[in-house]
């Protein structure tokens, strides 16, 4: 209860902030209080509180409909090089030998197995493109240039991609790298939409499907298996070697 009382203290009317948004300014306001373990128990009970008041029909699915909401919060990075995969395949949960022109969910985690970002991926020709949280994505492409060592890889914030969340049915083609979750598609194009819908709402409706991000504010917090990344394909448990491997890997021996 004090928990929940927190929460509505910092959060008592929905405003301009998304919901996944808010989970993670409280999950901040309990850290001090709570043990690292208990934040995923806590950010669960909290998307709960958020999304309660909110109507069935915001997330109804009705067959040939949907609604394109450009996702300002979300940037992409590409990467360039010959030796892209085999960069890519030592540093994130995915097996990335695999990966095709859809988006495909993968973390990125520290040496201790927490996560510094939920990434999307797809491939674009030879290179590999992938969307992650704009506020954290120079930082990101920093970290990850750290790594690259003597690989030709070269790293940078993409400028000509546009990120776009989808609620219902997605009317886009087929070509288009997405990826979808219930009733929420992400979804990648060089030609910017023009589009007057709140990018609020797609985040009520990501947040409702449990769709994992994770932002500049909740680096370090949660493991893969908190947000549920290796139920939702984003972690190839026997494809060697990459940072954070030993921590995730023993967690999924030890159920």
């Amino acid at each position: 209860e004090g928990d929940e009382s927190v929460f509505h203290k910092n959060d008592g009317h929905r405003d301009k902030t998304s919901s996944f948004l808010s989970i993670y300014s409280y999950c901040q306001v309990v850290q001090s209080r709570q043990k690292p373990k208990e934040i995923s128990r806590i950010c669960i009970r909290a998307q709960l509180l958020i999304i309660q008041d909110f109507p069935d029909e915001l997330f109804m699915n009705t067959p040939g409909t949907c609604t394109a909401f450009p996702l300002s919060r979300l940037g992409v990075l590409r990467l360039t090089g010959p030796d892209v995969l085999s960069f890519l395949q030592g540093q994130v949960t995915l097996d990335v030998s695999k990966l095709n022109e859809s988006l495909k969910p993968a973390g990125y985690c520290d040496p201790k197995g927490r996560l510094l970002s939920v990434f999307y991926l797809t491939k674009s020709d030879s290179d590999v493109l992938i969307v992650t949280p704009r506020d954290a994505a120079q930082s990101l492409c920093r970290r990850l240039t750290l790594y690259t060592l003597r690989r030709r890889v070269h790293i940078a914030v993409e400028e000509d991609f546009f990120v776009y969340g989808i609620v219902g049915t997605p009317d886009i083609p087929e070509t288009s790298p997405r990826y979808t979750k219930g009733t929420v598609t992400l979804t990648l194009t060089q030609l910017p939409k023009k589009s007057d819908a709140d990018e609020d709402f797609w985040w009520e409706a990501a947040a409702r499907e449990a769709l994992p991000c994770v932002f500049l504010k909740t680096q370090g917090l949660f493991l893969p298996q908190s947000v549920n990344l290796d139920l939702t394909g984003g972690v190839t448990f026997g494809k060697g070697c990459y940072v954070g491997q030993e921590i995730v890997s023993r967690i999924h021996s030890l159920g």
